[in-house]
């Protein structure tokens, strides 16, 4: 009778342990993802109009393996609508439409970064950078952070970035964007037989802006909050969902005159087939 008192003592302190997850992708050689993107970024311009930048496309992600100290993946843009838009003045997508079906090596750094990347003609990589390198930023390996780690549903987790390089324009002009997010695990669910995780964020964001509007450099140090809402496939090691929207306000200069002005940014990233 004792020893049936144990075991059933010891099956209840089991039975009450909380399942833990832990979030990376699955970056195994020959496995392929492929995601919708939509974005739109939108600064207020004084005498100007509106600045719109975005569009959508279509990414299909092939990771390649390890070489040297660099996770490689094939990364092919297809689908490809740009709006690239000042006040009343609408620019052509010709660039983009260059980098249409053109797949680019991405080199990804430890910490699941684009360290640099790599396109057939030397010509294109600016243009890739604003597609690959920007504020909206995509983590290969670890999409909410190193922190991600044994969590279970109610936990909370930090992930900072430090002066990450970010391309606002297609001619290669450096920006720097840091960033702090506080990501929260609100539920699991399990759909067709796979196990999903909600997640959101907030983020606290401060961009060193700099990027070329009808030839000229505007510069500006903008700060604001980001708000994220995710899905994540468990089982496949997979983003099923990515949504956010957010704003930032700041000193801005261009041609000469100093401004304060809003940025407005939403993104929507969503798995296909």
């Amino acid at each position: 009778m004792k020893r049936v008192i144990i075991l059933f003592i010891i099956a209840l302190l089991f039975g009450n342990e909380e399942e833990t997850y832990t979030f990376i992708n699955n970056i195994n050689e020959g496995h392929r993802v492929k995601y919708k993107q939509d974005d739109i970024l939108t600064i207020e311009m004084p005498g100007s109009g509106e600045v719109r930048q975005g569009g959508n496309k279509t990414q299909l992600l092939e990771y390649l393996g390890k070489q040297g100290e660099f996770f490689l993946i094939r990364s092919t843009l297809s689908n490809i609508t740009s709006i690239n838009v000042v006040g009343d003045r609408v620019s052509s997508d010709y660039d983009s439409q260059i980098i249409n079906n053109i797949p680019c090596l991405l080199y990804i750094d430890i910490n699941g970064e684009v360290d640099h990347l790599e396109s057939e003609d030397e010509y294109m990589e600016d243009i890739f950078k604003k597609q690959y390198m920007t504020i909206s930023e995509i983590n290969y390996i670890y999409p909410f952070g190193k922190n991600a780690v044994d969590l279970s549903v109610g936990d909370s987790w930090t992930k900072v970035n430090d002066s990450l390089k970010i391309f606002l324009d297609d001619g290669g002009t450096e920006s720097l964007m840091s960033d702090s997010s506080i990501f929260t695990l609100n539920k699991i669910k399990s759909k067709k037989g796979r196990i999903i995780a909600y997640i959101s964020s907030e983020t606290y964001v401060k961009c060193e802006l700099r990027m070329i509007l009808m030839g000229e450099l505007m510069e500006g140090v903008p700060t604001g909050t980001f708000n994220s809402s995710y899905r994540f496939d468990i089982d496949a090691g997979e983003i099923i969902m990515d949504k956010g929207s957010g704003e930032m306000q700041g000193e801005f200069n261009f041609l000469d005159a100093d401004f304060n002005s809003k940025t407005y940014f939403s993104n929507t990233f969503k798995r296909v087939k």
